[in-house]
C-alpha cells in the first residue's frame, strides 16, 4: 500500500475499539459511512470513529462539509473552533470542535481531519457537552498519537505521548458561558467531586477537583483535575471562561421540571434549587446552589442503559 494512504491511532486501555468488523459502516453508532474504526470509552461516555474517502479537498472544505451534514442532523450546531495543526510530512491537518443539541441533550464533538491531496482521514470523538472537561485531556491524548503516511509506518506520534500512561499534561482551552459560576469566589477556591458511572455491566468510579486560577469580572479560569483509581489515570485540564449574553430562548429545548429540596451531601448540607431534564432516551437531575463555586451540588442521570451519580465531597472557599 501507499505509505501516504496509511494512518494509525493509539487509545488508552480504558477505550475499546474496533475496526474489519465496521465494514465501512458505523455497528456502535449506525447512520455513519466510510468507517475504517470505531472507538469507545468503556464506561460509555465518550464515542469516537475515524472515517477515510478518496478527496482532493482541502482539510478546510472537509470541515466546512462536515458542519453542513452536522446542520442537518442535530438541532442547533455551533462551531467553536477551528484551528490548523502542525505535523511532519506533507498532509494537511487540522481540528474542528462542535456543540450540538438534540432531544438528548448538548454533546462536543471534536474532528480532526487529515488531507492529501488524494484522499482525506477523519477522526471523530465525543460526549457530552457536561463531561468535555473530564475527558478532554484523555480525548486529546487520543489525538496526538494520530499520525499518517510514514510517521504510521515508523510509529511516530504528534506528542510523544502514550495515551495509555498515568497523568496527562493539562490542555488550555477557551469557552463561552452566559453566567459566572464562580462569581464571588476569590482565587484558590477548590470543590471536589465523586462520580459513579455504570454503562455495559461496567462500574467506574472518579474523583474531579476544579480549582479557581482567575478571577475576573467578565472571565474567569478554572483547572480541572479528573482522577479515575481504577485505571491509574489521572489527568488536568484548564479553561478559561469567558462571559458572554445567552442568545435568546430555545424554543426546541427539552422538557424540565424544576423545584426546591434541602439535600445532605458529604460536604455539607445545601438549600439547592433542583432541575430534571427529560430527554429522549432518559433524564438528568442537577441541584444547583449559589453558595457552591460552579453552583453543582449533586447530580444523577440515567440514559439509554448507563446512569451515573455525582456528588460534593470537598468545598474549600478563599
Amino acid at each position: 500500500m501507499n505509505n501516504a494512504l496509511k494512518m494509525k491511532i493509539s487509545v488508552p486501555d480504558t477505550y475499546e475499539i474496533r475496526g474489519e468488523e465496521t465494514a465501512g459502516k458505523g455497528v456502535w453508532y449506525a447512520g455513519w459511512n466510510d468507517v475504517l474504526v470505531e472507538i469507545k470509552s468503556k464506561d460509555g461516555e465518550v464515542g469516537g470513529m475515524i472515517l477515510y474517502s478518496k478527496t482532493d479537498w482541502s482539510a478546510k472544505k472537509c470541515a466546512d462539509w462536515r458542519e453542513e451534514q452536522l446542520q442537518k442532523d442535530w438541532k442547533t450546531c455551533d462551531r467553536t473552533l477551528d484551528k490548523k495543526l502542525k505535523r511532519s510530512g506533507d498532509a494537511a491537518w487540522m481540528r474542528s470542535e462542535y456543540t450540538l443539541t438534540s432531544n438528548d441533550g448538548e454533546f462536543h464533538h471534536v474532528h480532526v481531519f487529515c488531507t492529501t491531496g488524494t484522499a482525506a482521514f477523519e477522526a471523530v470523538l465525543w460526549c457530552s457537552e457536561k463531561l468535555w472537561e473530564t475527558y478532554q485531556p484523555q480525548i486529546d491524548k487520543i489525538y496526538d498519537s494520530f499520525v499518517q503516511g510514514e510517521d504510521a509506518v515508523s510509529g511516530a506520534g504528534a506528542g510523544g505521548t502514550d495515551p495509555g500512561s498515568g497523568a496527562a499534561a493539562g490542555p488550555v482551552t477557551k469557552a463561552k458561558t452566559p453566567e459566572h459560576m464562580w462569581k464571588g469566589f476569590g482565587e484558590g477556591t477548590s470543590v471536589k467531586y465523586a462520580m459513579v458511572s455504570e454503562a455495559s455491566g461496567t462500574k467506574t468510579e472518579m474523583s474531579m477537583i476544579y480549582v479557581l486560577v482567575k478571577q475576573g469580572d467578565n472571565a474567569y479560569t478554572v483547572k480541572t483535575t479528573t482522577e479515575i483509581p481504577a485505571y491509574k489515570m489521572k489527568t488536568d485540564a484548564t479553561t478559561e471562561y469567558e462571559i458572554e449574553a445567552a442568545k435568546g430562548e430555545n424554543k426546541d429545548a427539552p422538557k424540565t421540571e424544576t423545584g426546591n429540596e434541602k439535600i445532605s451531601v458529604p460536604a455539607g448540607e445545601f438549600d439547592c434549587q433542583w432541575v430534571k431534564t427529560y430527554l429522549e432516551q432518559g433524564w438528568s437531575k442537577v441541584w444547583l446552589s449559589d453558595k457552591v463555586p460552579g453552583r453543582i451540588v449533586k447530580s444523577e442521570s440515567e440514559m439509554a442503559g448507563s446512569k451515573s451519580k455525582m456528588e460534593l465531597i470537598e468545598l474549600t472557599k478563599k
